[in-house]
């Protein structure tokens, strides 16, 4: 249920919606960056992209 959420978030991509979908799920234990990275290689995005996008989600809410 999980993969198929982040799945249709990558399919109907929309930039802060879809990554804030799949690191929500990230953050709450139900997928992990290697399925998401699987999940959006098949939508066309790199690996590295989705790592830096969750480096930066990161960094957002990080205190400082």
């Amino acid at each position: 249920m999980t993969e198929l959420l982040v799945k249709a978030a990558f399919e109907n991509f929309d930039k802060w919606a879809t990554y804030q979908t799949a690191f929500d799920l990230m953050d709450k234990r139900k997928i992990t960056l290697a399925a998401i990275v699987t999940i959006a290689e098949k939508a066309g995005i790199k690996p590295a992209v989705i790592k830096s996008r969750r480096r930066q989600f990161l960094a957002m809410r990080a205190p400082r």
